[in-house]
């Protein structure tokens, strides 16, 4: 049996847009994940320029 579709441009024009939104929610999704990642390391910075020096030699 023969699976033949036929795509009507009302078809073409919903994958189309799929495929857009799709686009859009990974460039989103890059977007946040990038600005998470650089709050992390500026918090982790910070934590760093915070915490008291230890001296090499010094034990509690």
């Amino acid at each position: 049996m023969k699976n033949d579709v036929k795509w009507t441009e009302q078809d073409r024009m919903r994958v189309t847009g799929l495929a857009k939104k799709r686009g859009d929610l990974r460039g989103l999704v890059r977007f946040l994940a990038r600005r998470a990642a650089e709050r992390t390391w500026k918090s982790m910075q910070r934590k760093e320029e915070l915490a008291p020096q230890q001296e090499q030699g010094d034990s509690q």
